[in-house]
């Protein structure tokens, strides 16, 4: 679909719900603009990650999409698989064998996304489980159906 015309839909309605009382892990868009020179539309975002590099990072959608990002401190690469690529898929359906190493990783980060379990303390578990039920109701009300929560792990050494 059209992103632009979409996001012009609904930057009314998105306004009302990031100034909300209820908290919202919604991107903040900043700003939206065509440029004339490349035909362009863009918008200008915050960045929902710390600083600090990011060991790994999730992308989940809540279905078959979801995937791993960033493992162990370094990208994953998307190697999709394709209808034109049919030794794969017949491998993947039977023996394994024939797969390039990082179609392997990328098919082995989404079954890990899909299981993966996030241990936060209650209160965070709370705020989280708030936000993200307000967030899904106003984009179900939207009509807006291509989202994620992008979660970011911070791996620190144990503390005495």
């Amino acid at each position: 679909g059209d992103d632009h015309a979409s996001l012009m839909e609904v930057a009314e309605a998105y306004s009302v719900r990031i100034l909300d009382k209820d908290p919202s892990l919604l991107c903040r868009f900043y700003f939206h603009f065509h440029r004339e020179e490349d035909d362009g539309n863009y918008v200008v975002m915050n960045s929902l990650l710390p600083n600090a590099a990011v060991d790994e990072l999730y992308d989940l959608k809540g279905c078959a999409d979801d995937k791993i990002v960033r493992k162990d401190g370094r990208s994953v690469a998307q190697v999709h698989k394709r209808w034109f690529k049919l030794h794969w898929l017949i491998s993947e359906c039977s023996f394994g064998c024939c797969l390039p190493p990082e179609r392997v990783e990328y098919k082995e980060g989404k079954t890990a996304a899909r299981t993966a379990i996030f241990r936060l303390p209650t209160e965070d578990c709370s705020r989280v489980l708030k936000a993200t039920t307000s967030d899904v109701d106003f984009l179900r009300r939207g009509g807006l159906m291509d989202y994620s929560l992008l979660v970011g792990v911070i791996v620190r050494p144990c503390e005495d």
